[in-house]
């Protein structure tokens, strides 16, 4: 069994990620639910064996929201305000939005808000809904690449919506790191991101000791930098490829 010493107070947490058996282990694919039938088709993460190397233009707006009804036209994937990186529309009225990729947006207690004069206020129902794509798009954290985020349209609406978005970054770096991927990003690295896990654990609004049962997440691996800043389009990039950008919550 691989274990291995920490440099923190909780010494046994590493230990602890190796021995737990989490379904990921067994390599299920881990099938992210949805509490509305307007929700996506994701692609699900499944285990396997990686090797880590070092861990290291605004399109205009749809003007409306279409929910429920089919789409009868073909929407090329583009960014809603609530997704373009803030520094590229700061100049435009539409204020800066906070996610914290650590926590469910599904969960009342963690939905995506608007942030004006320090207040938050999470996103009307017109703003989750805004539809970026009848098309598939792929969205990738270049530190997180070997667990890109691929969305499909949902199959009643034929429609990708911003809150779609949100819900399938979660699903994607939520997952608990199984033994393999632990083994296989090494236990300098792993000890260097545990800080960002055990703070992760105390900002959930939940058991402290229960998150830390479930092991570090693929989202730890950032040490520290959870909070959504944006996407961002790369010119030369497929039009449905999206790189994803985080930030410290300091």
């Amino acid at each position: 069994m691989f274990c291995v010493s920490t440099r923190t107070a909780r010494h046994g947490i590493y230990s602890l990620c190796l021995q737990r058996k989490s379904i990921t282990e067994l390599g299920v694919s881990v099938t992210p639910t949805y509490p509305d039938q307007n929700s996506p088709i994701t692609s699900q993460p499944t285990s396997k064996i990686v090797s880590f190397p070092q861990i290291s233009s605004f399109i205009p707006n749809i003007s409306e929201a279409r929910t429920p009804q089919q789409f009868p036209i073909v929407i090329e994937p583009h960014l809603e305000w609530p997704l373009v990186e803030y520094s590229r529309r700061r100049h435009l009225p539409e204020p800066l939005v906070y996610f914290d990729a650590g926590f469910d947006p599904r969960e009342h207690r963690y939905e995506v808000c608007t942030v004006t004069r320090g207040h938050r206020v999470p996103l009307t129902t017109s703003q989750r809904n805004l539809v970026i794509s009848t098309e598939k798009i792929v969205i990738k954290n270049e530190s997180l690449k070997f667990w890109p985020t691929i969305i499909y349209p949902n199959t009643a609406t034929r429609a990708i919506r911003v809150i779609d978005v949100f819900r399938a970054i979660y699903d994607t770096y939520g997952v608990p790191l199984n033994r393999d991927e632990l083994a296989s990003i090494g236990r300098e690295y792993i000890q260097r991101c545990e800080p960002s896990f055990l703070q992760r654990c105390k900002d959930a609004r939940e058991s402290t000791h229960h998150l830390e049962n479930q092991g570090m997440r693929r989202i730890d691996l950032l040490k520290g930098k959870r909070i959504f800043r944006g996407l961002v389009q790369h010119r030369g990039a497929p039009p449905h490829h999206f790189e994803l950008l985080f930030d410290r919550g300091d």
